[in-house]
């Protein structure tokens, strides 16, 4: 999926492109916040703890406008591969 330093992700926002490293602990943590309930403060900080140095002062006046939750969805998405998961039915009674 990724190596130790992250997945590379890009994401056009608005006509202009930004870049994230997205690694595991980091996803973790935001599903873990929206699974507590904290959707909005776990997105914020997913998104701002993953975007490029050179670009988050661009990305906190986008999550300042009430973004993070509409960011964090397709960062999230990108990072995780596709995987095909079929429940098979068992045979006893």
């Amino acid at each position: 999926m990724s190596d130790k330093a992250g997945k590379k992700v890009t994401l056009d926002i608005g006509g202009k492109e930004f870049d994230f490293t997205v690694d595991l602990p980091k996803y973790n943590a935001f599903v873990d916040g929206a699974a507590k309930g904290q959707v909005s403060a776990a997105a914020y900080n997913f998104v701002s703890m993953t975007v490029s140095n050179e670009q988050r002062a661009d990305m906190l006046e986008l999550l300042d406008q009430g973004l993070a939750v509409e960011i964090a969805q397709p960062l999230a998405e990108e990072f995780k591969p596709t995987v095909k998961i079929t429940v098979k039915k068992s045979n006893a009674a």
